[in-house]
């Protein structure tokens, strides 16, 4: 026999529960009715320069990834200017949103907020308007982060590209807090080493990541993935360096790790396209004048006061990663 009471339980949450899981899309119906932000929010883009409009980003400018402190005013101009334009979307509504929702350099504004988070995508809608709510009921709201919130992937990669861009401005400061503890003599070396550092990286994360092997994007990405790689391996041999002030040596000479690169550099070019055998040869000699740079760099700098030294150890660790690939 049919349970009423299980079927009256059953279209009443056929009721209930539809009005809960879509109350973000109820409360961006609302929005809708008033879609346009008030005139401080409107677009001045002739408040900003020329390369100001074209360097823009309103995230790198909120979190401060630009100067090193964070610029509230540039970032909602910024971000306007994007949404104007309609470019870089949506994080200026993210950034708009964070602001109005946080107090930011505007005055706090819920209902600006909850209409920015309305145009976001349809996946991440509710958390931030739940996100919004729950702060309009606190007397001392917690501050909206929108990447600790979202979780469709478009927003995903969004956040992913701005902690690589905050992983990349903390690797460059601990480069420049090692430069600024150098004598003006070692200073000349350390400067010549990056500078040969930058093209050595180039070819390398070029020669990593072949063209034939990825979409434009997804090569683009990975490129500055292998770049930061290499100078964070930088970064680190530098670091230990200053630790111990002494390179450790092998006692292989400079021939025998030369013989043993380029025994390992025919392998590789034997079992690889011409393509891939041309990159390397790029990028080998790319780093045969960094690897020199290097060296010059350590014999001013630290122990031993021995050119070839530093270059076989420098070589020998070249030819064990292409022995180990």
């Amino acid at each position: 026999m049919l349970n009423f009471k299980y079927v009256n339980f059953l279209l009443l949450a056929s009721l209930l529960i539809p009005s809960l899981v879509f109350a973000g899309n109820k409360a961006c119906e609302k929005k809708k009715l008033n879609p346009s932000p008030p005139h401080e929010t409107q677009t001045t883009a002739s408040r900003l320069s020329g390369d100001d409009v074209r360097n823009c980003n309103s995230a790198w400018e909120y979190y401060g990834l630009q100067s090193g402190k964070a610029d509230f005013e540039k970032a909602r101009l910024c971000a306007e200017q994007g949404r104007k334009l309609k470019k870089s979307a949506t994080i200026a509504n993210a950034v708009l949103m964070m602001m109005y929702a946080n107090g930011e350099g505007v005055e706090r504004n819920y209902d600006l907020a909850l209409q920015f988070a309305c145009e976001e995508d349809p996946q991440d809608q509710d958390p931030l308007i739940v996100a919004i709510q729950k702060g309009q009921t606190q007397s001392s709201p917690e501050a909206i982060d929108y990447c600790k919130i979202v979780t469709s992937k478009p927003a995903k990669t969004l956040c992913a590209d701005l902690k690589f861009k905050q992983d990349e401005v903390n690797q460059a400061d601990a480069f420049e807090k090692t430069a600024s503890a150098l004598s003006p003599e070692v200073r000349a070396k350390y400067d010549a080493l990056m500078e040969t550092a930058d093209i050595y990286f180039a070819s390398e994360a070029e020669r990593l990541n072949p063209s034939d092997s990825m979409d434009i994007k997804e090569r683009a990405r990975k490129i500055a993935q292998s770049r930061y790689d290499l100078y964070q391996g930088l970064l680190t041999s530098m670091q230990k360096l200053e630790q111990t002030s002494k390179l450790q040596v092998s006692r292989i000479s400079l021939k025998q790790v030369n013989d043993l690169l380029e025994h390992a550099l025919e392998l590789y070019q034997a079992a690889h396209s011409q393509q891939k055998s041309r990159a390397l040869l790029r990028a080998q000699k790319d780093w045969t004048n960094y690897r020199d740079a290097f060296a010059n760099y350590g014999i001013i700098r630290f122990q031993p006061k021995n050119l070839d030294m530093w270059k076989a150890e420098l070589t020998r660790l070249r030819a064990l990663d292409f022995a180990s690939h």
